[in-house]
């Protein structure tokens, strides 16, 4: 018995959580043996009675062999009753009871497992000779475009500055645990992995498919940082500009602050903390491709 549509539809959107999964920590080993898929088909209640089929079967084995000593006899008599009966056992078979013993079935269950993801966070991307595709990309599923549930539930928080910076910031503590941590080898990973999410929002975005997904051109993304001069030369002028005195012997600039020092301020809060993509990261494509492809 094939899968319901409600089922398949579940395992569509839980293919697709897998799909960004190993797209975001670019999984170099992801084949069709390290992912699980439990299914559990819906459960009929199963009646202690007696079938009323069988006993159905029963009764018209009887009635054929006395219909045979009587055929002569009285045949309008027995296809009256015989019609009775059998509208009477239909009726029984389908009774309120039955119908509602349907209404209260499991819907059938699915689960899928993404195991083994310990290849996974690359510090650059396949650039030699395999490309270390992800095999699910030959799935009919992969075919089909992200689904509005997955693109409403992750593209916000790919859009979101905040969330990024709070992901590598996370990462990094994780990361840091291993006694080979190394602090450079790590910024190429989150270059990649940015490179990723770059990627996934565009395809979220446009609603393009899995399969479409693994052709984009890859990307590494990396954090722009303000520039130590340009931050010692604003802040070396604005200390002269807050012991700066007019000639009259007036006040400060320090007590009465102009809006010019409070856009500055605004501008230096924005430099550190950058609200879009554009402010926050620089985007590099990688000219140098693998030598084998797939696609």
């Amino acid at each position: 018995m094939s899968p319901s549509s409600a089922a398949m539809k579940r395992f569509q959107h839980l293919f697709e959580r897998m799909v960004v999964l190993d797209y975001i920590i670019r999984n170099t080993d992801r084949g069709n043996d390290n992912w699980l898929i439990k299914y559990e088909p819906t459960a009929i209640p199963q009646d202690s009675t007696p079938a009323k089929d069988a006993v159905v079967l029963d009764d018209e084995v009887a009635a054929n062999e006395s219909a045979e000593e009587v055929v002569h006899s009285d045949i309008d008599h027995e296809n009256g009753n015989g019609k009775d009966g059998t509208e009477q056992i239909v009726m029984d078979i389908l009774d309120c009871d039955d119908m509602e013993n349907w209404d209260q079935m499991d819907k059938p269950k699915i689960e899928v497992a993404a195991i083994d993801n310990g290849l996974a966070f690359p510090i650059k991307h396949p650039d030699e000779w395999r490309t270390y595709p992800y095999r699910w990309t030959w799935l009919p599923m992969a075919k089909n475009p992200f689904s509005e549930e997955i693109v409403e539930l992750v593209l916000p928080q790919l859009d979101n500055t905040d969330f990024m910076r709070e992901l590598c910031n996370d990462l990094k503590k994780l990361f840091q645990k291993d006694p080979g941590f190394d602090k450079k080898m790590f910024e190429l990973q989150l270059s990649v992995l940015r490179g990723q999410i770059f990627n996934l929002r565009e395809a979220l975005r446009l609603r393009k498919s899995p399969q479409q997904l693994v052709q984009m051109q890859p990307q590494l993304i990396v954090e722009v940082k303000p520039k130590k001069k340009r931050q010692l030369r604003t802040s070396s002028r604005d200390r002269r500009s807050m012991s700066t005195t007019t000639d009259g012997g007036e006040e400060s600039l320090t007590d009465h602050p102009s809006s010019s020092n409070i856009s500055l301020s605004q501008t230096q809060c924005r430099n550190i903390e950058p609200k879009t993509w554009p402010e926050a990261y620089q985007q590099k494509v990688q000219t140098r491709s693998a030598f084998f492809t797939w696609w």
